[in-house]
């Protein structure tokens, strides 16, 4: 007898947001209770000063962009800002690549 194993698969943030916030302040902001699993969302902040003296804060939160089925959820992940503006999509041939 052969038993599957289904777990929640976190397929995370792409390269290019997480290069995006590398240098930035990371913590946990919610959680958010999967099939199996719960899982950790992250909230990324940063202040600074631009080149004409005003200060910035960069503020971007993780959110579920999408959960596509393969033997269990695959949980990808994008960012957001504090505007709505979402950065760093997974393309459909992406998420079709991983699943």
């Amino acid at each position: 007898m052969v038993i599957t194993m289904r777990t929640d698969n976190m397929i995370g943030l792409r390269h290019d947001a997480k290069e995006r916030v590398k240098t930035f302040k990371k913590e946990e902001y919610t959680n958010f209770e999967g099939s199996w699993n719960t899982l950790t969302l992250h909230k990324y902040s940063k202040d600074w000063i631009n080149e004409t003296g005003n200060a910035i804060k960069e503020r971007y939160f993780e959110i579920i962009q999408c959960v596509p089925w393969s033997s269990g959820p695959c949980y990808f992940l994008c960012l957001i800002d504090i505007y709505g503006k979402r950065y760093d999509e997974w393309t459909d041939e992406l998420i079709a690549f991983n699943v």
